[in-house]
């Protein structure tokens, strides 16, 4: 038992306030999270309000496990996400509120307790509390959802906030394009033939170092598809595509003209179109409001 302590202190130094000694034995710290687990979860009947109680105790003290790592403005992480997951369960009517499924809520809290200075993830995890203890969302709550919200970027949300709202209103696609920049020089063409990928997003500023990065993760993680087999039959959104990319791309033409000695433009070498997977909007609908 002693050699175990003795590799949770190496390993694991917890603290439960600012004024704790970071390398604190973790024991007690760790008791109190699974007291509260026990009382968030006890079959026994409870009020809403005991529920809530229960359920924001365990945040805190969750909270408190991970907190050494910010070293300076501890209580204000703390507070903040605090009074945003109160704040959304505060929102759900008294009849709705149930007990959680403590396997969300645990591993959700401890994607969190990492990520306090990242306001859009503790939007997104805050969602995930507030509906896992909503009896009319809970069953919607899958597991996955906390592993894939832990590899989201502030970009990636970005662009899936305006995704949604698009196709929230009605719209199945956006057109996507795969693109080279060419030449009349088949030298620059074996040089530079890698295709970039470029869309069109209402509300949505298109980052040329950042969109295909984007948009691999979102693949990756099945949010969203891009099918390169069908596109659109309105040939003017590829169009528009073409010519902002030859705008974004101006200054790369310059250099590459310089060099060879040619003149460049862009070219589409594919049309398809993208759209949210239903992984993707199921998610979008649970997360964001």
């Amino acid at each position: 038992m002693k050699e175990e302590k003795n590799i949770i202190n190496n390993i694991s130094p917890i603290t439960a306030n600012a004024n704790v000694n970071i390398n604190a034995d973790a024991t007690d710290s760790l008791n109190k999270v699974t007291d509260s687990v026990l009382e968030v979860v006890k079959p026994s009947a409870k009020k809403s309000g005991d529920i809530v109680a229960g359920l924001l105790s365990f945040v805190s003290e969750t909270i408190d496990t991970g907190l050494y790592i910010y070293k300076e403005n501890l209580a204000y992480y703390k507070e903040k996400c605090h009074a945003k997951i109160k704040a959304k369960i505060d929102e759900i009517p008294q009849e709705n509120l149930t007990m959680p499924d403590i396997g969300i809520l645990g591993e959700t809290m401890e994607c969190l307790k990492y990520n306090l200075d990242k306001d859009y993830l503790v939007e997104l995890y805050s969602n995930i509390i507030a509906r896992n203890v909503d009896v009319s969302t809970k069953d919607k709550v899958h597991p996955t959802y906390i592993s894939i919200i832990k590899d989201l970027s502030f970009k990636d949300i970005c662009f899936l906030e305006a995704l949604f709202k698009f196709q929230n209103k009605g719209n199945a696609y956006i057109p996507v394009a795969s693109l080279s920049i060419v030449s009349d020089k088949k030298e620059m063409d074996k040089t530079f033939k890698t295709p970039k990928y470029y869309i069109k997003l209402p509300d949505y500023i298109v980052d040329k170092d950042d969109i295909e990065i984007i948009l691999e993760n979102l693949v990756r993680l099945n949010l969203i598809e891009i099918d390169f087999q069908r596109w659109l039959t309105d040939e003017d959104e590829y169009n528009y595509i073409k010519g902002q990319a030859e705008i974004i791309y101006k200054p790369t033409f310059k250099t590459l003209e310089y060099v060879y000695k040619c003149e460049c433009h862009v070219e589409i070498r594919e049309k398809g179109i993208l759209n949210l997977t239903n992984l993707g909007e199921s998610l979008l609908k649970l997360c964001i409001r």
